[in-house]
């Protein structure tokens, strides 16, 4: 069950408080334990990870024939046009965990470690072939994230 109407004194579940953090874009940061967490929308896609430079790729698949066919796509990534977001994400160092919430089976995630720091968000899609595409976010450390 979700609570839309929701204020200071009652802050409404983990579910509507990532929802609200969403503006234009997917993806967004709520307050969480004392810290902040990046929310990002999979809209119930499967979704994998993967290294960057100085941080991570976080791939949903729109469309693909295969899980096989999907990791062939995402396993070199061509230079890509980066769309930068307002979200900004100051990460303090704890682990990253993606669909907390997820009742289905997913892949597990290669363990990956991020620096504790500023981090800028930026998205694109990326169509493999006809049949293979995804949203991607970017998400890498920055000396300056503001």
């Amino acid at each position: 069950m979700l609570d839309d109407d929701f204020g200071p004194h009652e802050p409404g579940t983990d579910y509507t408080r990532a929802l609200s953090s969403f503006g234009r874009e997917s993806c967004g940061v709520v307050p969480f334990d004392g810290g902040e967490a990046l929310v990002l929308s999979t809209e119930g896609h499967q979704a994998a990870l993967l290294r960057a430079k100085d941080g991570l790729v976080v791939a949903k698949w729109l469309s693909a024939p295969s899980a096989e066919h999907a990791e062939r796509a995402l396993s070199k990534l061509p230079v890509l046009p980066w769309k930068p977001t307002k979200v900004r994400w100051h990460h303090a160092g704890r682990s990253v965990v993606l669909h907390p919430a997820a009742e289905r089976y997913e892949a597990a995630a290669p363990s990956m470690q991020l620096r504790p720091g500023q981090y800028r968000v930026a998205t694109c899609t990326y169509a493999f072939d006809e049949e293979t595409n995804f949203e991607l976010w970017l998400v890498q450390f920055s000396a300056d994230a503001r």
